[in-house]
């Protein structure tokens, strides 16, 4: 399931019964898309919105895992084919993420859906420039308590915390009880932190600013004494000249 570019719908893809079902936050009302005639009746097939225009892909949607199909918004369908010489295909499981600082897709993982292998590879896809392969170096973090791992869980990335949500262990659901983790300092925390909220700026403050007032009375006093000096000085002066 994934959330709208407006963040108004919810978009839940189910090759068992109706494609795409379109959850109405606000309504709390269902819309189905009919589905392909061939699209890929297998669990876990990932689909991702893409943010810039709001399109709606599913990697190996269709044709038994080997098409991603596209959902504009309507009752058409796009696909085209997944990429074989970057990944075993057809693949289930996967992660696929839209990156907004890239402003591309990001498929990372998940097992054939034939033959149970492993997909240990880092792809990327663009709407525009189609598949190409990531390449970088990986960095591990600490490992969680034992108590608290799983798979197939739900998660995010906002500000400098990573959160993980539900999930699965032996086939024990967890809890309801999100795992935060900060890229920051490397370690996991039970608190949630958004660096740099964006909103108003605070109004300003009513109260006398009394820093600026004892600085600007400091310098005031400091002026008094020595204007009271040098009339002294000259007071003094002037005396000495009529003594003589």
């Amino acid at each position: 399931m994934v959330v709208s570019k407006d963040h108004a719908n919810l978009f839940f893809w189910d090759p068992f019964n109706t494609g795409w079902s379109t959850f109405n936050i606000a309504d709390r009302t269902w819309t189905n898309t009919s589905l392909p005639l061939d699209a890929t009746r297998q669990i876990a097939i990932r689909s991702g919105v893409d943010y810039n225009t709001g399109y709606v892909y599913a990697p190996a949607g269709t044709s038994n895992g080997t098409q991603m199909a596209m959902n504009a918004l309507s009752t058409a369908y796009t696909t085209s084919a997944m990429p074989t010489e970057l990944m075993p295909v057809p693949i289930n499981h996967e992660t696929f993420v839209w990156s907004s600082v890239r402003g591309t897709f990001l498929h990372y993982g998940g097992k054939t859906i034939f033959g149970n292998t492993a997909n240990p590879y880092l792809n990327e896809y663009s709407p525009t420039n189609g598949w190409s392969r990531v390449t970088g170096q990986w960095t591990a973090g600490k490992a969680a308590n034992v108590n608290q791992a799983r798979c197939n869980m739900a998660c995010a990335v906002a500000g400098d915390s990573f959160i993980a949500w539900g999930g699965d262990n032996k086939r024990v659901n967890m809890d309801a009880t999100p795992i935060v983790y900060n890229l920051i300092s490397n370690e996991w925390t039970t608190q949630f932190n958004l660096v740099s909220p964006v909103g108003p700026s605070p109004p300003p403050s009513k109260e006398p600013n009394y820093a600026a007032i004892g600085g600007g009375v400091a310098g005031a006093l400091v002026l008094i004494g020595l204007v009271a000096f040098l009339l002294f000085k000259r007071r003094k002066r002037n005396n000495k000249k009529r003594e003589e």
